[in-house]
């Protein structure tokens, strides 16, 4: 008598059947991999949004300090928009750039908001928030649907939008404050630059 080692599949046409931990397991793959396609899909269908020249896709997302925030509520200024995960540590270093980027705000009359795509991890955030030490307006992102409007492929990504609303830059990775710096002073109404 034979034990059984796990389940059986009948492989068809006579040939033995399948036994042991990996038997089945052939639809179940099927079913994960085709997953992990329509979601590969998905994901890059939205990729051809959100190119400089364009108007900025417009959202309303919950704020960790605040009410939830539209860019709608954001037009009448440029506005650095950054869209950041707290898994990568390179929130640490826009966070400081953002910070840096913050004493020209008064003269270059300029918005910023960062939106993060890890809702999970916004705890790290909170204790800067809550003690005021944050100068921008933090975001999230629950479902990635604005991400994926956005086309967002890495993290940070930034962006900048003119006070009409139209992208005009867009890096994947942190450009830096200097590179911000001068992209609003372009954008700046004439006699605040």
């Amino acid at each position: 008598m034979r034990a059984a080692a796990g389940p059986v599949t009948r492989t068809g046409h006579g040939t033995p059947p399948c036994t042991g931990a990996g038997a089945g397991t052939g639809a179940r793959t099927s079913l994960i991999v085709a997953a992990i396609l329509l979601t590969l899909l998905a994901l890059a269908l939205p990729s051809v949004a959100q190119a400089p020249g364009q108007p900025a896709a417009p959202f309303t997302l919950p704020s960790l300090d605040g009410p939830p925030v539209s860019l709608r509520d954001l037009r009448g200024r440029p506005v650095v928009l950054v869209f950041w995960a707290f898994w990568c540590d390179t929130w640490k270093e826009v966070h400081a750039g953002l910070t840096d980027l913050d004493r020209d705000r008064r003269h270059l009359a300029f918005d910023m908001a960062t939106i993060s795509i890890d809702c999970q991890w916004t705890d790290q955030l909170l204790p800067l928030v809550s003690r005021r030490e944050v100068p921008y307006r933090t975001l999230t992102d629950p479902g990635g649907r604005v991400s994926r409007a956005w086309a967002v492929k890495a993290v940070p990504t930034v962006c900048v939008i003119d006070a009409t609303g139209i992208l005009q830059a867009r890096w994947e990775g942190y450009p830096g404050t200097s590179k911000l710096r001068d992209c609003l002073r372009r954008l700046a109404p004439s006699g605040r630059e």
